[in-house]
């Protein structure tokens, strides 16, 4: 499968939302949640504007197969910047192109452009955490943490 990956505009949000639901109802994180999607709309939006979102596209069909997109932010502890991945989803079928790097190096080029860092944030979902990983590791990232929660809690008690 051939893919090419852009900028993502506003006319693109049409097939990107159908995709983002998709990755809703993948992902472990997301399921557990109340999406709203006004708000992710809203994000999407923002990235757009920023130019920080990209899409790949199949060549043949023309088909939206993956979606990414970050912000500049910095942490509550310090001034410095960096660009930060706040989505990154490519369907099942399209997993076995390079839609997936392609749209990683989309990331880390727009962060280089900017003269950031570049943060990989929201790694979530996916049944297979340990390919996950190693997918990331292979592209050059190095691993600086994990992502722990507790499930809902019924009572709670003075503090």
């Amino acid at each position: 499968m051939t893919t090419s990956v852009r900028r993502m505009t506003l006319d693109d949000i049409g097939v990107v939302i159908p995709l983002m639901r998709r990755n809703f109802q993948e992902s472990p994180a997301a399921r557990e949640t109340n999406v709203d999607e006004f708000k992710a709309l809203w994000f999407i939006l923002h990235t757009i504007k920023n130019e920080n979102a990209f899409v790949a596209f199949s060549e043949a069909p023309r088909v939206l197969v993956g979606v990414a997109g970050g912000v500049v932010k910095s942490e509550w502890w310090t001034e410095d910047r960096e660009f930060v991945q706040c989505f990154l989803y490519v369907v099942p079928e399209g997993r076995r192109s390079h839609a997936g790097s392609l749209l990683l190096d989309a990331l880390k080029d727009r962060a280089r452009c900017l003269r950031l860092p570049f943060r990989m944030d929201a790694v979530f979902g996916g049944l297979d955490m340990e390919t996950k990983d190693r997918w990331f590791r292979v592209h050059g990232l190095e691993q600086i943490g994990g992502i722990f929660r507790a499930g809902r809690g019924r009572d709670c008690s003075t503090v």
